[in-house]
């Protein structure tokens, strides 16, 4: 079962987390329910959409400056148990694979030659599962899955040319379509 309810109380509660780098023009509460919303463009899949929900959920516990005094979040990737099962069952048959995608979702920053992202995304990956405990076939279809978490992850942020009451807009409409979740 998901709790979408603690999950929003969760990004409300971490509003303030230093967020905005390079990386970011939003803060951490809105650039997580963007991610949302943009897997939701893109899928109805559950397990989809929950990882897209949970993929930056361990940024808090992880959060901390790099040598220009940005927020950096070094290692988030690595969720744990504790901090997924506060919204996601333990026994919920989708629980391995969206922590799966979750410990994942990054591997496609660290490809340095594109031109061997096909054989090295799936390397990083089986190594951040088997570091992470997960027993899953690093198949197509996980691939395309962690490509389509890492895009709306890379898409979830404010665009150049949306206005304040834009972005308003699209977290309300997330807030709603996360709350009809449960």
């Amino acid at each position: 079962m998901f709790n979408a309810s603690a999950l929003l109380r969760f990004f409300d509660d971490h509003k303030d987390l230093p967020h905005v780098s390079k990386y970011h023009r939003e803060g951490y509460r809105e650039h997580c329910l963007l991610v949302i919303d943009e897997m939701a463009k893109r899928t109805c899949d559950s397990t989809l959409i929950i990882a897209a929900c949970l993929h930056d959920i361990a940024k808090p516990r992880t959060q901390g400056y790099n040598k220009v005094n940005e927020p950096c979040f070094y290692g988030h990737e690595t969720v744990t148990d504790e901090e997924m099962s506060q919204f996601l069952s333990l026994d919920d048959p989708r629980y391995e694979r969206i922590k799966a995608l979750v410990l994942c979702h990054m591997t496609p920053y660290n490809v340095i030659n594109k031109d061997e992202a096909d054989k090295v995304i799936p390397k990083l990956c089986r190594k951040a599962l088997k570091k992470g405990g997960i027993e899953l076939e690093v198949d197509d279809a996980f691939i395309y899955d962690v490509m389509l978490l890492h895009e709306a992850d890379d898409t979830g942020t404010i665009r150049s040319d949306e206005n304040l009451t834009g972005i308003t807009e699209r977290i309300e409409k997330v807030i709603q379509y996360i709350t009809e979740m449960e």
